[in-house]
């Protein structure tokens, strides 16, 4: 993941970088305001980019475990449904027998 310059961090008034992300709608159950926002406890800018870089790690992976849309969890959920189908069919009596 290629990241430039400062994305996701900012400068507060006495120096220190912060880390700052948009919450996506899905990842609001963990994480309920619309940006989340973390100190890197340091002045010293590559500090605060090799600090940012682990975040958006961790980041991806909660937002690829967590998005409606990954495929993983359709096909996780389609197998459900199949299962769930398939029980209810064998529990009803079938025509004609």
């Amino acid at each position: 993941m290629s990241i430039k310059g400062q994305a996701y961090l900012y400068k507060r008034k006495d120096g220190i970088w912060m880390f700052q992300i948009f919450v996506p709608k899905y990842l609001r159950f963990l994480y309920p305001c619309r940006m989340w926002r973390k100190t890197t406890s340091t002045r010293a800018l590559n500090e605060a980019r090799r600090f940012r870089n682990y975040l958006l790690l961790e980041w991806e992976e909660l937002k690829r475990k967590y998005n409606p849309s990954n495929p993983d969890q359709w096909l996780q959920q389609s197998i459900a449904a199949l299962r769930t189908e398939g029980k209810r069919s064998k529990s009803r009596p079938q025509p004609g027998a």
